[in-house]
């Protein structure tokens, strides 16, 4: 009994961790566009409260972003989903090198963290536009339907790789991605709409 609670333990802590990470990375990936048009001056000052609502990549200069054309304020919402894609990618390929072990459970749940991030912004927050869609409908809103098809794709991805996760993590995972794919999607309509 207590070994099965110390194994679940781990579990939440891993999947906690990996989570986290990936959300303060994607909103590392908007302070990195947001810095090169001068609108951030501390790249690491990214906030990411522990319950992950209203995440944001840190104190920028309001005059500085209205002043930023649409196109700029699209890129700066598309940097985080882009900093998602490509770690996602980059640790498919090193968790698929990576012996049995903590290590290789916390990188596949940072990897699918990862796609949970665009496969929801890319769906659920482009049907309504919240959050950094937002940007999205301003600049461009035809380009919300060839981005909600790539997060179907991203969808396809999560389940193509926990059908690839060792058998008993895959209904963790399943649950996992199920709980924070409705979180993500309820928080940014809360913050966008809401609060």
């Amino acid at each position: 009994m207590m070994q099965q609670l110390l194994r679940t333990a781990g579990m939440i802590l891993i999947a906690y961790s990996a989570l986290y990470s990936a959300i303060w990375l994607h909103e590392l990936g908007h302070a990195l566009v947001f810095q090169a048009y001068g609108c951030n001056e501390y790249l690491l000052d990214v906030v990411v409260p522990w319950h992950f609502a209203n995440a944001n990549p840190g104190p920028l200069d309001p005059d500085c972003l209205n002043a930023l054309s649409t196109e700029s304020l699209f890129l700066g919402g598309m940097g985080g989903i882009m900093m998602n894609i490509l770690l996602a990618i980059s640790t498919y390929f090193f968790w698929k090198q990576t012996a049995a072990g903590p290590l290789r459970q916390w990188l596949l749940f940072f990897g699918i963290s990862h796609l949970l991030e665009v496969a929801t912004y890319l769906t659920i927050s482009n049907i309504l536009p919240m959050s950094d869609m937002i940007s999205v409908q301003e600049y461009e809103p035809l380009l919300r339907i060839p981005l909600f098809l790539a997060g179907v794709l991203m969808i396809w991805l999560i389940i193509r790789w926990i059908r690839q996760a060792p058998v008993p993590l895959k209904p963790a995972l399943g649950w996992f991605s199920l709980c924070t794919a409705l979180s993500m999607g309820g928080l940014r309509l809360v913050f966008t709409y809401f609060a």
